[in-house]
């Protein structure tokens, strides 16, 4: 026969769980901070990492291609990532010959001029 758990008591009445609710949130909160903290820090590490991976990702239908046709491993990733930092770069390129294109039609304004355009920027000329 199950047995069915019941709640604990005392003389006063069951016992309150707040406490140990409490607790649980404070070191959610604890713990949630210290990943956020983690990851805040980390971005110069973990970035290129998380890049690779995608990487990886992308390139692995292509190795497994090359290596259904015959090639070997490494032959296969050497010439997938050649194929990748190629096709990366091609894509640089036409972007950076785009570059004095796309700033010739923006309009020319300064950087100064934004910023005595913003409100909080004003009331600090004024205070100082």
């Amino acid at each position: 026969m199950p047995q069915i758990a019941m709640p604990a008591t005392n003389k006063d009445g069951p016992i309150a769980a707040a406490p140990d609710a409490q607790l649980r949130f404070a070191a959610s909160a604890v713990i949630a901070a210290i990943v956020v903290g983690a990851i805040y820090f980390g971005r110069p590490i973990l970035v290129p990492i998380a890049l690779a991976i995608l990487l990886a990702f992308a390139l692995a239908p292509i190795v497994s291609l090359l290596r259904h046709l015959r090639a070997g491993r490494v032959p296969s990733v050497i010439f997938a990532t050649l194929a990748a930092i190629a096709i990366i770069g091609a894509l640089v390129c036409s972007s950076d010959r785009s570059l004095p294109v796309s700033r010739r039609t923006c309009p020319a304004t300064s950087t100064r001029s934004k910023t005595r355009s913003m409100p909080w920027r004003r009331l600090q000329l004024r205070t100082a």
